[in-house]
């Protein structure tokens, strides 16, 4: 079985660019429905990828059902803990090699340099938008609360900016990466 560097080394050869590449790597956390996937698959140049099929390929979470096979051999219901802890170890490894990611799964809010929470009534709109339907309540249930009580305070906490868009964390991020600045 290939190890977890080898996976990810056959990953990026085939889903990357020298645009995908940068002074500095990058990791903004936003929920899900917040738009990262549409926004990475429609982007002119390959400058963000989205840390779902990075992570789904290397084994470091479980795809969506129907997404391919299950590496990890993890579950979310059983395995929440351990999978964001892999997604973790990979993020740095994505970041030493001066990649820009978009996610939504983290363990450690010291890795993250940017979150992305949309205001409420969009994120709603994004999530009724996808293939893969989210329950109604989905929003209030899940993602309000974890906005609420995790993810806000944890980046207000140790100081990782917070946009409201994704295009204005897109501009922070190229500013910032700018070594002639």
């Amino acid at each position: 079985m290939n190890s977890l560097i080898e996976r990810l080394e056959a990953y990026l050869s085939k889903n990357t660019t020298k645009d995908s590449y940068h002074w500095h790597g990058r990791s903004i956390i936003m929920p899900s429905g917040s738009g990262k996937s549409y926004f990475v698959e429609k982007q002119s140049k390959m400058e963000f990828l989205d840390a779902d099929p990075i992570m789904w390929a290397v084994g470091a979470m479980p795809p969506p059902t129907g997404k391919g096979k299950n590496l990890s051999g993890l579950s979310w219901d059983k395995d929440a803990d351990e999978i964001m802890k892999r997604c973790d170890k990979v993020t740095r490894l994505l970041k030493q090699k001066n990649l820009w990611i978009m996610g939504a799964t983290w363990w450690n809010i010291k890795l993250v340099n940017a979150v992305v929470i949309l205001p409420k009534e969009l994120n709603k709109k994004y999530l009724d938008a996808k293939d893969a339907a989210f329950d109604d309540d989905y929003y209030e249930k899940e993602l309000a609360p974890y906005i609420k009580n995790i993810l806000r305070p944890e980046a207000k906490k140790n100081n990782v900016p917070i946009f409201k868009s994704i295009g204005k964390v897109v501009n922070h991020i190229k500013k910032e990466n700018n070594p002639y600045k």
